[in-house]
Order: C-alpha cells, then sequence, then structure tokens
C-alpha cells in the first residue's frame, strides 16, 4: 500500500504545489487574463538584459553589425563603450569575458558557418550559467549571433564588437 501525504492546504507534503514555480506563473498569467503583461507567448523576463543600457545595446545589435546601416562604426564603438562601463560595474572579470572572447576570435568562419555559431551560443549560455554576472553580455552577445546567419562581414563586425566591448572593459578598470 502506497504512503499517504499529509495534505496541507492545495500542497504536497512538504507545503508545495506540485505544479511548481512554472505553474505557478501559468495560473497568474491566466487569472490576469493574458500571457503575463502583454508579452508574446514563450517570452520570459531573463530573454532580456537587466539594465538598460545593455538592453539598448540589445535592441541595436542589429544595426552594429549591418555595415551599410553603420558606415563608420560610430554605434559599434559607442555601444561597445556602454557594455565595458556595464560589465565594469557588474564586476565582471577580464577571464570571464576572455574566456569567451578566445573563441570568438580564434573561430574560422569559412569552417564552421551557422553550426559552429550554433555551438558558440551555447558555450555563452553555458559561461552565463556559471557566473551570473556575464548574464547581460550573453545576451547581447547571443542576439547578436543569431543575426549574422550566413553573413561573413556581420561576423567580422560581430568580433570587433567583441573585442571593443574587452577593451573598453578594461580601460574602466575590469579586474583580472
Amino acid at each position: 500500500m502506497p504512503q499517504q501525504y499529509e495534505r496541507r492546504g492545495d500542497g504536497d507534503r512538504y507545503g508545495y504545489n506540485r505544479q511548481g514555480t512554472a505553474g505557478r506563473q501559468q495560473e497568474r498569467s491566466r487569472a490576469s487574463g493574458g500571457t503575463g503583461g502583454g508579452q508574446p507567448p514563450g517570452y520570459r523576463e531573463q530573454d532580456t538584459p537587466r539594465t538598460e543600457e545593455a538592453r539598448q545595446v540589445w535592441r541595436d545589435i542589429g544595426k552594429i553589425l549591418d555595415q551599410e546601416a553603420d558606415p563608420q562604426g560610430t554605434l559599434l564603438i559607442e555601444s561597445a563603450e556602454k557594455m565595458g562601463r556595464h560589465l565594469k560595474k557588474s564586476e565582471v572579470s577580464t577571464a570571464q569575458i576572455r574566456n569567451v572572447f578566445h573563441q570568438v576570435k580564434n573561430y574560422s568562419f569559412e569552417k564552421d558557418r551557422v553550426y559552429g555559431l550554433n555551438m558558440l551560443r551555447a558555450r555563452l549560455a553555458y559561461v552565463a550559467g556559471r557566473h551570473k554576472k556575464v548574464g547581460d553580455l550573453q545576451l547581447v552577445l547571443d542576439e547578436g549571433l543569431k543575426k549574422i546567419g550566413d553573413d561573413k562581414t556581420k561576423f567580422k563586425r560581430f568580433q570587433d564588437f567583441f573585442e571593443a566591448i574587452v577593451a573598453f572593459h578594461k580601460k574602466y578598470g575590469g579586474s583580472e
């Protein structure tokens, strides 16, 4: 005969709802009459950077990578400076950034193409999972990797953008 659980309210024997966090969020969403604040289906708050300056760079990443939209690289440099300053404020170490930067810099676009870009996205997610402070950088770079597609020029600009972020992070006193 299976063990009977003591019920506390509507939860299990530990007082937790068996649906878990996701179930409670869905219940709240249904109670408010939508998908949760008018966001598209599948939207999660952690899909956008936490700070306004990182969100601005995240929104502009398509223009940053487009040589026609930013031929002088002005937006690229301004955005890299914002991210470098933000990462310094977030106390992200240079080693945490350089770990991923090294992989991006040594990436062979001709050899790996889109598959390799997706693997870079996975490596970024891994680093962000280990070091929560890197989360905003991961979201910005992930969005950039999605926008590259099969365009070698955009990838070169992505590399330059990332290199500039590392440089500005160091300029603003990023630690080792």
